[in-house]
């Protein structure tokens, strides 16, 4: 707030040797208006607690999008691997065998020729394929989905051929966790019949 100055003021200011500044200082000094410090203290707890809360809204906000996203993503994925197995296992015609725990499957395709699948190595980031060229088995498992968002989520299987010629496949993507695994997604208990087995 600025004091009116009149010509009165300047004369009083010259005889009395203060000046305009000292005044208005000292009238400020006087002045008993403004907040308390138990008002302060009040707006400073208050503004803490205020912000407390938006922090912790907004951590589990982004908590739920990362788990909702998760849990998208291990779907997709999940779908994919089942429409891609479905795919080779329904070409399966003869020589099925099983070998390292039911993780690991081996056929002979309809077109493709001798075709093994497996989920043994982590390397591939969950079920791989592989073809037998000219003989021999390239030694380099492809992915089976080979487009993932994420590579700490990957795909995991257990199957066994069954004695009425069908797969038998509990599907199931997992995440890597440290040095264990989480299941995020399961289906237990799908058949997969195929085609022309045997013929």
């Amino acid at each position: 707030m600025v004091l009116p100055y009149t010509a009165t003021d300047m004369k009083e200011d010259n005889k009395n040797g203060k000046n305009r500044i000292l005044r208005a200082v000292t009238h400020k000094l006087k002045k008993s208006s403004g907040f308390t410090l138990t008002e302060t203290l009040s707006t400073l707890v208050i503004m803490s607690l205020v912000g407390i809360m938006i922090t912790a809204g907004i951590a589990t906000a982004v908590n739920t999008y990362r788990e909702i996203t998760e849990y998208s993503e291990a779907q997709s994925l999940l779908s994919n691997t089942l429409t891609l197995l479905e795919d080779e296992l329904i070409y399966a015609k003869s020589n099925v065998s099983q070998s390292d725990s039911n993780k690991t499957v081996t056929f002979d395709h309809a077109t493709k020729g001798k075709v093994v699948l497996s989920s043994k190595d982590s390397t591939t980031g969950g079920i791989a394929i592989d073809y037998k060229k000219d003989g021999t088995f390239t030694g380099h498992p492809q992915p089976l989905v080979g487009y993932q968002k994420r590579e700490d989520i990957y795909t995991d299987w257990v199957v066994d051929f069954t004695s009425d010629k069908r797969f038998k496949i509990d599907l199931s993507v997992k995440r890597k966790e440290n040095e264990s695994e989480v299941t995020l997604i399961e289906i237990k208990d799908i058949y997969i019949v195929p085609l022309n087995y045997g013929t």
